[in-house]
């Protein structure tokens, strides 16, 4: 009878440890998940970065190109304004040959 007694104990001890242990089985394979997933999101996010530069870059080709052709329509708006200014005060040109 007195092992008996001594066996329900180292039993009960033994099951409570096999349950510890896997409740942190458990949760390392949570914590494994959670990692793989996370640099999965990572990766993912760094497949788009040469795409983001290479949008940036066309976006600020395509912004000097305009602001060139704007600078360039408004001098030769200027210019032509100043072209009529000046028939206006001498007249048209005549060429007598």
């Amino acid at each position: 009878m007195l092992e008996q007694e001594d066996i329900d104990p180292q039993k009960a001890m033994v099951e409570a440890q096999r349950q510890k242990l896997e409740l942190e089985i458990k949760k390392l394979e949570f914590d494994v998940e959670s990692l793989g997933s996370t640099s999965f999101q990572l990766e993912r996010m760094m497949r788009f970065i040469p795409l983001v530069t290479v949008i940036i870059a066309v976006g600020g080709f395509w912004f000097t190109v305009r602001q060139y052709n704007t600078q360039q329509a408004a001098a030769a708006r200027q210019q032509q304004q100043a072209a009529e200014g000046y028939r206006r005060r001498y007249g048209p040109r005549r060429c007598d040959d």
